[in-house]
């Protein structure tokens, strides 16, 4: 049995009693629970997750111009900057490294408004874009897989 800690308790029963996304959690929980919880479990949202890339992974991912034009710029960046000189390393070793990490998220925010040392629009959209991926909503809101018992015992 999953308990909910009491920050996670307030979430959900925010996201019920203000439904922000619209889903209709207080009409089906009476008597639709499983939909309640097929709401919440659904893989309808998109959030960034972790993604491990390397140097060979890239151009599979993002075309070959792409990805020598990013790591390009990494590797020019790297000797001045030690968080971009430990991606640049971490992306040239197993496992790679995380794109989906906030703090990497975060990096490549910062890199598209250097200027011309920096990333284009395209290179960091791209970039951010390889970690977004399918999420539910309690995903989002940072709550366990839902059960019944769980909305149940909230």
């Amino acid at each position: 049995m999953v308990t909910l800690t009491t920050e996670q308790k307030a979430i959900l029963n925010g996201e019920i009693d203000l439904d922000p996304k619209s889903k209709g959690y207080a009409s089906r929980l009476a008597n639709q629970p499983g939909h309640a919880v097929d709401l919440f479990n659904g893989y309808t949202e998109l959030m960034h997750k972790e993604r491990l890339i390397t140097n060979l992974t890239l151009p599979s991912i993002l075309g070959t111009s792409l990805a020598r034009s990013i790591r390009t710029k990494l590797e020019a960046l790297a000797p001045t900057d030690i968080v971009i000189a430990d991606f640049v390393h971490a992306m040239g070793s197993q496992p790679g490294g995380n794109i989906g990490d906030p703090k990497a998220v975060e990096m490549i925010g910062i890199l598209r408004t250097i200027g011309e040392n920096g990333f284009t629009s395209e290179e960091a959209d791209a970039l951010v874009a390889l970690s977004l991926l399918p999420a539910s909503r309690a995903e989002v809101l940072g709550l366990p897989y839902m059960t019944e018992e769980i909305l149940r015992d909230r």
